[in-house]
């Protein structure tokens, strides 16, 4: 579980019903007002198979700004993947059977500027090697400062949103 959800009850965050659908696209996304709204946000893409934590950061994204997709499934996030270009990708490391990595490496590949934040529960030397070379690393458990300070490195690095 992620440090601050506590933080999230008191906040009013409030657990959606069971997922029906494992991608879930959220448009229209409202921005605070010191932001400039002709701006386009980012898009995200976040994918864990872990609902809870796929609803935290979904949530902490919506409500910094971003437009936000999250995938519960590798293979969605994979089809997604193939005919959708976001800005970012944030993944867990392991998906089940399948490896974070490999969606990371999808959203990386050459004519592609998808910034790359893999999260891991596991703090390996060579998982956390192996997520550097396509992007940026955070450990969970995480806050919601770092993982936004990891996602806006990693923006930053491939020049920010398109």
């Amino acid at each position: 579980m992620l440090r601050d959800a506590r933080q999230m009850v008191e906040l009013g965050f409030a657990a959606r019903e069971p997922r029906q659908q494992s991608c879930s696209a959220v448009i229209g996304v409202k921005l605070p007002p010191l932001r400039m709204t002709d701006v386009k946000s980012p898009s995200v893409l976040v994918v864990d198979d872990d609902v809870e934590t796929l609803d935290i950061v979904e949530f902490w994204l919506k409500d910094t700004g971003y437009d936000v997709v999250t995938c519960s499934r590798f293979d969605a996030a994979r089809n997604y993947l193939a005919s959708h270009s976001p800005d970012a990708l944030v993944t867990d490391i392991r998906l089940g059977e399948f490896n974070g990595l490999q969606l990371a490496l999808r959203a990386s590949e050459p004519g592609r500027r998808t910034a790359v934040v893999v999260m891991s529960a596991y703090d390996d030397v060579v998982s956390r090697r192996d997520a550097e070379t396509v992007g940026r690393f955070v450990l969970k458990p995480f806050d919601r400062e770092e993982l936004l300070a990891r996602l806006s490195e990693a923006l930053s690095a491939t020049d920010g949103p398109r």
